[in-house]
């Protein structure tokens, strides 16, 4: 199980080598992408900053998209004398530390077409690795001649983007479904999914458009149902107990 997890979380990375390496040189060059994530005493761009139960951890962006490498088990790790046994106590810290590397793979035997047995292993695997992409990053249209030429502010340039997206679709014998964020300036026809709560949704509604209700507070399943967080730790910070639902 702990091979197929190092596998599935490293595959991205290390998907393959390449044709006619051998193993001690596919093993360099796999090796050479590892570093041990520090912990971090100074000033850090805290928009690439994610705050845990065990830490806060700061990722790298790219392309747009922001990498969390390394990122550790709440608890001890489960090796030595903790192995086979209950999961130890979520240690809180407040440190603030990198999240730049992978992790150990576990331990497995070297196999030249698996890039991620010839990484660093190690017992201590249980690490997570989240990329996460900026749904509609903006920052570019501000220095966009194209978009300046335009004459709009940048949320009347987001307006005519969706509205230009909608009615392709629309030509296309289509319809859209978007976010309550889009209710500026949404055509007509637009399906509205409202996440911000009730309130957008009621406002859509009132406006003609056909809606569907997926506010945070009773329908993001993917919060924790239970307070007490040692077997459950939350993926988003939320809370909905079962009994709201």
């Amino acid at each position: 199980m702990r091979k197929f997890l190092s596998v599935l979380l490293l595959v991205g990375l290390m998907s393959g080598c390449s044709f006619g390496e051998t193993l001690d040189e596919a093993r360099a060059r796999v090796r050479a992408l590892y570093g041990e994530n520090k912990k971090i005493t100074g000033d850090y761009d805290k928009s690439l900053a994610v705050k845990c139960v065990n830490g806060t951890f700061v990722g790298k962006k790219n392309d747009g998209v922001i990498a969390y490498k390394g990122i550790p088990f709440v608890g001890k790790q489960p090796v030595g004398e903790l192995r086979w046994k209950a999961p130890v106590d979520v240690i809180p810290d407040d440190g603030v530390y990198e999240a730049y590397y992978n992790a150990k793979s576990a331990p497995q035997a070297e196999d030249i077409s698996e890039g991620a047995s010839l990484y660093v292993q190690g017992e201590d695997c249980l690490y997570l690795n989240i990329w996460k992409a900026d749904e509609t990053p903006t920052e570019k249209w501000e220095s966009c001649s194209k978009c300046q030429a335009l004459g709009l502010p940048k949320d009347k340039l987001q307006a005519r983007f969706t509205q230009r997206v909608f009615r392709f679709l629309t030509d296309h014998g289509r319809r859209a479904l978007g976010w309550d964020e889009i209710l500026d300036g949404a055509p007509q026809d637009a399906m509205i999914m409202s996440w911000r709560g009730s309130a957008p949704g009621t406002m859509a509604a009132s406006q003609g458009h056909d809606v569907v209700m997926a506010p945070t507070s009773h329908c993001y399943f993917d919060y924790q149902q239970v307070e007490d967080v040692l077997f459950e730790p939350s993926r988003c910070g939320g809370y909905i107990p079962i009994e709201r639902v």
